[in-house]
C-alpha cells in the first residue's frame, strides 16, 4: 500500500527544479514536475490530484487560484519565495459560519494561532 503524499511541484523555474530533486530524496513524497504554462496544465493539475502543490511565488502561475482551494478540501499550497527565504501556505481547511460570531470565533482562533 502506497502512503505517499502527492506534491506537484508547479513551475519550471531552476528554483523549482532544485526543490523539486531535493524533495524527491524523502521516500514519504511523490514528487511530480508540471509546467504550469504547458497546453492542458490547469487540467493536468486537477487530474493529478495532490495534496500538495508548491510553486514560485515569483512567478506568474495560471491555474492556480482561490477555485481549486474550493474545490478540493485538504489542499496545501505552498508559495516559496527564494528572494526572501520564505514560505507563504494556504490552506483549503473551511469552517461554517452561521452568523457573524461564527466569523468573529474563526478570526480570533487563526489570530491566536499566529500570536
Amino acid at each position: 500500500m502506497n502512503n505517499q503524499t502527492r506534491l506537484v511541484i508547479y513551475g519550471n523555474s531552476l528554483n523549482m527544479a532544485g526543490i523539486a530533486a531535493s524533495l524527491k530524496a524523502d521516500p514519504d513524497l511523490e514528487v511530480i514536475c508540471l509546467n504550469p504554462h504547458a497546453p492542458g496544465a490547469r487540467q493536468s493539475l486537477v487530474a493529478l490530484s495532490p495534496s500538495v502543490i508548491a510553486f514560485d511565488l515569483n512567478e506568474t502561475n495560471p491555474g492556480l487560484d482561490i477555485n481549486l482551494l474550493r474545490d478540493r478540501p485538504g489542499l496545501l499550497l505552498i508559495g516559496v519565495d527564494i528572494c526572501s527565504d520564505k514560505l507563504l501556505v494556504l490552506s483549503s481547511h473551511s469552517s461554517q459560519a452561521h452568523c457573524m460570531t461564527d466569523l468573529i470565533n474563526v478570526i480570533h482562533k487563526d489570530a491566536a494561532a499566529h500570536t
